[in-house]
């Protein structure tokens, strides 16, 4: 079991080819195509907010 978890983190990290973790690329995708409207400012070099 413990093998499995890590042989499947394995490959999903091998797919990974952004500088964000992709979690949070699916956040800002389903962000940008809702129908609210988002401020999204820069907090720091690495960071930003995002405020309704």
């Amino acid at each position: 079991m413990m093998m499995e978890q890590i042989n499947k983190r394995r490959l999903i990290v091998g797919k990974w080819k952004s500088d964000i973790v992709p979690m949070i690329e699916n956040f800002i995708r389903d962000i940008k195509t809702s129908r609210n409207h988002f401020i999204i400012k820069q907090s720091s070099n690495n960071m930003a907010e995002i405020k309704k």
